[in-house]
């Protein structure tokens, strides 16, 4: 694939664009714009080469099974049950554990029903047993977006659902939604969720809490 010569011409675009090379050698203005316009016009030839060696060498097959084998990867009680508060454009929105009962909900300590929590020692399962039934529900929640107008948040956004199955067992699914989520809805729906096996003391711990 050319993806030397694409390189290239957009490392030349980029500079001449930025203005370096015109600020730093004797060109007039006109010769100037003609040396972008060249720049682009190389950039456009090599991406379009670049696109077409793309499209002719990729196996989009072999590529869609690598994606899913990265996604099967993706261990979502390791990434949001690890006791972290939110960073980034959501660091001030305070995450929270609901734990649903009846039509109540009984509001956690996040990060101390992580800390309580061994999720390294789960034992991730492709299925659940068919036998298993739901015996407890948690909410994984954050603070609404504070609108203009608004001194605080009102209410929570859901975003996962933990639930607790009898024999040890649990699993976790994504709310897609939940409108930080939405682009996970190109994701396909076995991505969305992991099973495990607990150990005996998480399991008793996720069924004793608040009992």
């Amino acid at each position: 694939m050319r993806w030397k010569a694409l390189s290239v011409a957009a490392m030349l675009a980029a500079l001449l664009l930025g203005g370096c090379i015109y600020k730093g050698n004797d060109f007039t203005q006109e010769e100037f714009e003609s040396a972008v316009d060249s720049a682009r016009i190389d950039l456009k030839g090599a991406l379009d080469d670049a696109l077409e060696d793309l499209d002719e060498e990729l196996d989009w097959e072999e590529l869609q099974e690598e994606l899913d084998e990265a996604l099967a990867e993706v261990d979502w009680a390791e990434e949001l049950l690890d006791g972290q508060p939110n960073t980034g454009h959501n660091a001030n929105k305070k995450l929270y554990i609901l734990l649903r009962e009846g039509m109540a909900d009984i509001e956690l300590d996040y990060q101390e029903f992580c800390q309580a929590l061994h999720t390294a020692d789960w034992e991730r399962l492709s299925d659940l047993p068919e036998e298993a039934k739901p015996v407890r529900e948690y909410i994984l929640a954050q603070d609404k977006t504070i609108l203009a107008g608004q001194q605080s948040p009102e209410g929570k956004d859901e975003f996962v659902t933990i639930t607790v199955y009898d024999g040890g067992y649990l699993k976790m699914q994504l709310n897609t939604e939940h409108p930080h989520l939405h682009s996970l809805k190109l994701i396909p729906e076995k991505f969305l969720s992991c099973s495990y096996r607990l150990t005996q003391q998480d399991f008793e711990y996720l069924m004793g809490t608040m009992a």
